[in-house]
């Protein structure tokens, strides 16, 4: 991901061609309506504030496994380094949904360096009571999922 905002054009290009493939290899229907603003997300074109709202009201029934947090994973830690009090309720509310339909540890456990500490910071140090509550809700749900299999 951090290619796609490369100084040469040709890294850029190849990197964007590159993430274009493995976004549609994702398979979670979900997302799949999402995947060109996940992209321009990621890529910074795009607005983390509106990308994290649409993904806010995305309603996910299929499970989540490693690919569809992989695609989302981008969006998420941009969300919760937002300054947006909004944002990061919303990107704590995604990442608390999506662990709810994470079936296996070993999906989650690539993804627990970045988003956790992101989570218990938030969790820990936001000056809303009512965000603290979500990213500790949601952080109670991502370590009730990596500890699962233990």
């Amino acid at each position: 991901v951090a290619l796609l905002a490369d100084t040469s054009s040709e890294v850029r290009s190849a990197a964007t061609d590159a993430v274009d493939v493995l976004l549609a290899l994702c398979g979670n229907y979900d997302l799949q309506p999402h995947l060109e603003e996940i992209l321009g997300c990621a890529k910074g074109g795009k607005d983390v504030t509106k990308c994290v709202r649409d993904l806010a009201e995305v309603v996910f029934v299929q499970q989540v496994d490693a690919s569809a947090l992989a695609v989302v994973m981008p969006v998420l830690a941009k969300g919760l380094r937002s300054r947006s009090t909004r944002t990061q309720r919303q990107a704590s509310i995604i990442a608390e949904n999506m662990c709810r339909l994470v079936s296996a540890t070993a999906d989650v456990q690539p993804f627990l360096p970045q988003l956790l500490p992101l989570l218990q910071s938030i969790s820990e140090d936001a000056s809303d009571p009512d965000l603290r509550a979500v990213a500790a809700r949601a952080c109670e749900s991502l370590i009730r999922v990596a500890d699962a299999d233990a």
